[in-house]
């Protein structure tokens, strides 16, 4: 189909607006899902710092604690060690020649006795038992000291754990509400489309409709005027024509009339030079209106009349009929008088009639 510069401009502006409609819808949804996607990764990123805080803050609590528990091992130590020191100052004393322990066996004659000997055996033994109980205290407490930290780092690791589970499962959560958002925007944004798509099409077949009916109008208005324009050509030619066939009808009338004042002249001539027209005035008297037979040489034809209704006037009244020249003339006269037929045929009918002698 062609159209015209304006017509192609309407249907341009629909295709424009179908693409401007759906850019508006591109940009509205992609929008939605960027910020869907920020938000997703806003969140996902106070997750990973939540989670790093709460752990910073178990390290922080392990540490503390682990301090506390070290600060503890030295103050056992320290004090097995002082311990360590009092019962081998309690052994030197004991066995110090000088000291209370020697004047009192001096003092009772024991001095370099066996028993004196077994006595510093004693000592010796408690001063060993002494360190190696303050010792082995010191081993369990060490021990004991040692799974505390033991269990405060598995605990920490484990909620450590706890927390990366939990950060875990809410970033899960915040990614499957995210792709529900964006498989939801996704849908809406493929349903509009089609409904933009739709709607334009709608628009498009409506200014499609629109055109087509105006160059149908058109059509038919250039066929009208075509026919028209022939119908006035037509018209033109039978004005043509008519008045053709009026001018040589008015020849043949001008010759007929001619002829007809000639004989007409020429009849008077033969039967009295005197003979004129009744005084009534405008007949047709062939003589001086005596009763003579007349007769008609020919029959006149409906091209030779100026109308259809004088030739009829004629066939019915005259062509059959028998006249005498005053009845001839009467008759018409009284047609013509009464407009039956004009003055131009009453004349070329009088013309083909001849006295009969």
């Amino acid at each position: 189909m062609n159209y015209t510069d304006e017509q192609q401009k309407r249907i341009n502006n629909v295709y424009n607006e179908r693409e401007k409609a759906l850019a508006e819808n591109q940009q509205t949804y992609s929008g939605l899902l960027d910020d869907a996607n920020s938000f997703r990764q806003q969140q996902n990123q106070m997750l990973a710092q939540q989670e790093k805080t709460q752990n910073e803050v178990l390290d922080k609590q392990l540490e503390n604690q682990t301090n506390i528990i070290n600060q503890q091992k030295e103050q056992a130590q320290k004090q097995t060690e002082t311990q360590n020191k009092q019962a081998l100052n309690s052994y030197n004393a004991f066995i110090n020649p000088y000291g209370y322990q020697a004047e009192s066996l001096a003092s009772t004659g024991l001095n370099n006795s066996g028993l004196s000997e077994t006595t510093k055996l004693g000592a010796y033994t408690t001063y060993q038992n002494r360190v190696a109980q303050a010792n082995a205290s010191l081993q369990n407490a060490i021990t004991n000291y040692d799974n505390s930290i033991n269990e405060a780092i598995l605990n920490n690791d484990v909620q450590k754990a706890q927390n990366a589970l939990t950060r875990l499962q809410a970033e899960l959560q915040a990614n499957e509400s995210y792709y529900n958002t964006k498989s939801s925007l996704t849908q809406n944004l493929l349903s509009n489309k089609l409904n933009i798509n739709s709607q334009y099409d709608n628009q498009y077949n409506n200014v499609y409709n629109q055109i087509l009916n105006e160059q149908k109008e058109a059509e038919a208005i250039r066929q009208y005027n075509q026919n028209y324009q022939m119908q006035q050509q037509q018209l033109a030619e039978s004005i043509r024509q008519y008045n053709e066939k009026m001018a040589y009808q008015k020849q043949r009338d001008a010759v007929a009339d001619a002829q007809w004042k000639k004989e007409y002249e020429l009849s008077k001539k033969k039967v009295n030079s005197s003979s004129s027209r009744s005084s009534s005035g405008g007949g047709y008297a062939l003589t001086n209106n005596k009763a003579q037979n007349v007769t008609s040489n020919m029959t006149l034809n409906p091209d030779q009349f100026s109308n259809r209704s004088s030739w009829e006037w004629y066939i019915n009244n005259v062509s059959n009929g028998k006249f005498t020249d005053k009845s001839l003339s009467s008759t018409l006269n009284n047609a013509v008088s009464k407009k039956k037929i004009s003055e131009s045929d009453a004349k070329k009918i009088a013309n083909i009639y001849y006295i009969v002698k």
